[in-house]
């Protein structure tokens, strides 16, 4: 587990494809959310992890969507981590691994629990790296 010896987190996970939506249910996409979650995050001397999902990406592309330029060159950066599917899964496990606090206005009722495969999945994985 990575982070700071005395236990303080430092590290915030940005879930970006909920940022830059407004939340769960939001209708108003714009990529500037995300951009200034990043600058707010690390003006207060965090490191921050953003990550989106590749179809919210590649759908702001195809529209004007407000702040996508601003989105694109985080992601040219190499700042932006991006992902295909599972995205709760995958917010949740990077924050695990990062010992990270996760921002988000998601609900994550679509997988309340995860499926019985993916629970002996992260418990598993948890075992292997020797945590509990």
């Amino acid at each position: 587990m990575e982070g700071n010896s005395m236990g303080v987190r430092r590290t915030v996970v940005l879930d970006g494809s909920n940022i830059v939506s407004g939340g769960a249910g939001g209708e108003d996409v714009n990529g500037h959310r995300l951009i200034s979650a990043v600058d707010l995050y690390a003006k207060k001397g965090y490191e921050v992890v953003p990550v989106m999902k590749h179809g919210t990406y590649f759908w702001m592309r195809g529209k004007e969507i407000p702040g996508f330029d601003a989105v694109r060159r985080l992601r040219n950066s190499g700042k932006l981590r991006m992902f295909g599917k599972d995205d709760d899964l995958y917010i949740i496990q990077i924050a695990l691994d990062l010992d990270a606090w996760i921002v988000t206005q998601d609900t994550f009722e679509d997988k309340p629990n995860g499926t019985k495969k993916e629970r002996s999945q992260a418990r598993e994985k948890r075992m292997s790296q020797g945590k509990k």
